[in-house]
């Protein structure tokens, strides 16, 4: 499975990524205190997912995942809840520069027990 945080409470906690060309893959954050630009509503989805590749093969269905911008000044993240499946479950994507879902270069992380709404407010970049 991708990392997980568990009781991750929106509002209260942060994710935290950090800067530098490796702080996330396909995306230059620039040092500047780069934020969250685009934080969609959640998805929520009613496929059965039986396991991890379940989950990459449903996401990547998604077209519509915007591409975070190079520079780093608009990191895009959507929330994917899966409601069936051994692998059901919330799952936070930040997308990499390229639109669309890639299991390879996007970062999925797996909320257990997420309380409240993710929001860009919930996100920080040390510098």
């Amino acid at each position: 499975f991708p990392v997980t945080i568990p009781g991750f409470k929106a509002g209260v906690d942060k994710i935290n990524f950090a800067q530098g060309a490796l702080s996330l893959t396909g995306v230059t954050t620039d040092g500047t205190g780069d934020a969250v630009a685009t934080m969609a509503a959640v998805v929520s989805n009613a496929t059965s997912v039986a396991t991890l590749a379940d989950v990459y093969t449903a996401l990547a269905a998604y077209t519509t995942l915007t591409a975070s911008a190079a520079d780093g000044t608009a990191t895009v993240a959507q929330v994917y809840s899966f409601a069936n499946g051994a692998a059901a479950g919330t799952y936070l994507v930040v997308n990499n520069a390229t639109a669309g879902f890639q299991a390879a270069t996007d970062v999925v992380i797996k909320l257990v027990g997420l309380e409240g709404n993710i929001s860009a407010a919930d996100f920080t970049f040390a510098l």
